[in-house]
């Protein structure tokens, strides 16, 4: 009799110990539960406001002179990033970079109550846009162009491999190297001061000294652009000599 009491009491004890097991797991994973939405209201997604610094931080950079670009194919590495809505900072671990061919990179350190608890890469692609100039017509080979040959077009420098010119200046009274479609975009590459003198015209001569100018008829043995030498042969003289082309009808010795 006395055994099965003890006996009884030992069973009823360990069936207690089982029930408040489990009601403290119980607890823990109700506390949890409520911990994870309270902390939900406390939490905010940082994605937007790293990609708003980003965007200021290219806007106020020098590494694009042109106003006129807009940023595609945003990526972050991690993303999707909660942190305290009160105790946080953003702060920029490395400088804006942008490479040649558009592509942006930052680094940033992320703060909470005062300790750093990530690092975020942004990456970036950049499309920066030109006012330039293209060929309205064809041109052909040493075409000079003039003011009507070209008009105003906006181009991503991105489809543009050589260097666009931007300044009509810089295009008309130019001859280009080869032969180009029309809506070409003119780059420098395509460009070349145009032949004035050619080969077997009839040139003035000019030997300028602190006395005195000398001046013949001369006959140009090879094309020259301005400021080019070429080799002249005096007519007097039936000597070639080298002069420096001055302008259509001129060139110089001695220069």
């Amino acid at each position: 009799m006395k055994h099965s009491i003890y006996f009884i009491c030992f069973a009823a004890l360990t069936v207690f110990l089982i029930i408040s097991d489990c009601l403290a797991e119980r607890i823990n994973y109700l506390d949890e539960v409520y911990n994870k939405k309270t902390d939900k209201t406390d939490k905010i997604i940082l994605d937007e406001k790293i990609i708003s610094i980003f965007k200021d931080e290219l806007r106020k950079s020098n590494l694009i002179t042109q106003s006129d670009f807009e940023i595609a194919d945003i990526k972050m590495s991690p993303h999707n990033i909660s942190v305290s809505e009160k105790n946080h900072e953003i702060l920029c671990a490395e400088n804006l970079a942008i490479s040649n061919n558009g592509h942006a990179t930052m680094m940033f350190d992320l703060f909470e109550d005062g300790k750093k608890t990530k690092s975020v890469k942004l990456t970036a692609k950049i499309n920066i846009f030109k006012d330039v100039f293209c060929s309205v017509t064809p041109f052909s080979n040493d075409y000079v162009i003039t003011e009507n040959d070209v008009i105003p077009c906006r181009v991503n420098l991105e489809d543009i491999k050589d260097n666009p010119i931007d300044e009509l200046s810089g295009i008309v009274g130019k001859a280009v190297k080869f032969s180009i479609p029309a809506g070409r975009v003119i780059t420098y590459r395509l460009l070349k001061t145009p032949i004035i003198i050619k080969r077997g015209d009839n040139v003035e001569i000019i030997l300028k000294t602190s006395n005195i100018i000398i001046r013949t008829t001369g006959e140009a043995m090879q094309n020259g652009s301005e400021g080019a030498v070429i080799r002249v042969k005096n007519i007097s003289t039936k000597r070639d000599i080298t002069a420096k082309v001055i302008d259509s009808n001129t060139v110089k010795v001695g220069f």
